[in-house]
């Protein structure tokens, strides 16, 4: 019970848990190893990092979320229920009268204008998760805006699909925070940034901030003002452990509950382990690279389209990655409304070529 709760609350990702000796870590914290040491912040207006997103996730929630086992059903969390004007620009949310933040604050239409407000108005690298609606500076104040403490209404810039801005709002990005907290600790204009990149939470999930330690540990403590279900344990630890190696030592000596970040070898070693249990469930993360186009040469179309002919990714995806990663080739991921199965790029290169003379003989041929 334990393990089915994080997992439903934690990621969609492949994880670990040593359900034999779970009894030599305490029983009312769940014990996670994980790399933590990218992480900046948790604040849900700049949080960016895999971990710090999985973390801030158990802190703060969006207005809506999506069905983990079918993303194309979504349902609300803070926002109870919403519509969607005829032209497709306007959608008004109603909130959830039973919400409330740790602090017993009731959840409002205006903490949610506060906090998708200062997404777009602190320019974070997030920011453009919302901002591709249309909204700025300049009118978030207008398209973002409670009209009572119950009602949300949001103007986006152009006809999108529902579903996609939906999704947008659900993410990480669309975490409301207690504004009334929050607004207590501005300084210098920094809508709480500042304060909230310390070891402080205002949200109204499952756990608050308890002590996070940088690139060490993250505690979190369960929320005794949640509005929802009770998790099912006091704790949640997150400990800085990135090797792979060391997580499934950890694992099968019970000090860990789960490793998340095993490797395919060692999934190989723990296959005939009675005491330890894999779970796998597909994740929305995308793995990719990416160019500087300021860079004349890295701009050029041609070069662009060579790029991904250098890569092997079956190759990537059965070594190693191998039982961890699919290829996926487009933007949205499978699952998901709009995802389609396309992956026309492979390598096409011959064994031994450089990777400068690959590239310069792929544009020629092309050009």
């Amino acid at each position: 019970m334990r393990l089915y709760k994080l997992i439903a609350a934690v990621a969609l990702g492949a994880v670990m848990s040593a359900s034999g000796a779970i009894a030599e870590t305490p029983k009312d914290t769940l014990v996670i190893a994980d790399a933590i040491d990218d992480i900046i912040t948790l604040d849900p207006g700049e949080v960016s990092e895999v971990a710090g997103v999985l973390t801030s996730q158990q802190i703060y929630q969006p207005l809506v979320t999506f069905d983990v086992s079918d993303p194309t059903i979504i349902t609300g969390v803070l926002a109870k229920s919403w519509e969607v004007s005829p032209d497709g620009k306007t959608f008004t949310f109603k909130m959830n009268p039973d919400a409330k933040f740790a602090s017993g604050n009731p959840v409002t239409a205006y903490d949610a204008e506060f906090s998708l407000q200062r997404v777009v108005l602190m320019d974070s690298r997030i920011s453009f998760i919302l901002t591709q609606f249309g909204f700025t500076a300049d009118n978030v104040k207008d398209w973002i805006k409670a009209t009572d403490d119950s009602t949300l209404v949001i103007q986006v810039g152009d006809v999108y699909a529902p579903s996609f801005f939906l999704y947008c709002l659900s993410s990480y990005t669309g975490g409301i925070v207690d504004s009334k907290i929050v607004k207590e600790h501005v300084v210098d204009n920094d809508y709480g940034n500042a304060w909230l990149k310390q070891n402080n939470s205002a949200g109204s999930g499952p756990y608050v901030l308890g002590k996070w330690d940088p690139k060490q540990s993250i505690l979190l403590n369960r929320n005794k003002n949640y509005w929802g279900a009770a998790p099912g344990v006091e704790r949640i630890f997150i400990q800085q452990m990135p090797e792979s190696a060391t997580q499934r030592l950890a694992l099968e000596k019970g000090d860990i509950d789960i490793a998340n970040k095993l490797q395919p070898d060692d999934f190989d070693a723990i296959e005939n382990n009675p005491d330890i249990k894999v779970l796998e469930g597909n994740s929305s993360t995308l793995y990719y690279f990416g160019l500087n186009v300021r860079n004349e040469a890295l701009s050029h179309p041609k070069v662009v389209e060579a790029m991904k002919y250098l890569v092997d990714y079956k190759g990537i995806a059965d070594t190693i990655g191998r039982g961890t990663l699919n290829v996926h080739q487009t933007m949205i991921p499978a699952g998901f409304l709009g995802a389609i199965d396309y992956n026309p790029y492979k390598a096409r290169y011959r064994q031994g070529q450089g990777t400068a003379c690959r590239i310069r003989r792929f544009a020629a041929d092309q050009a």
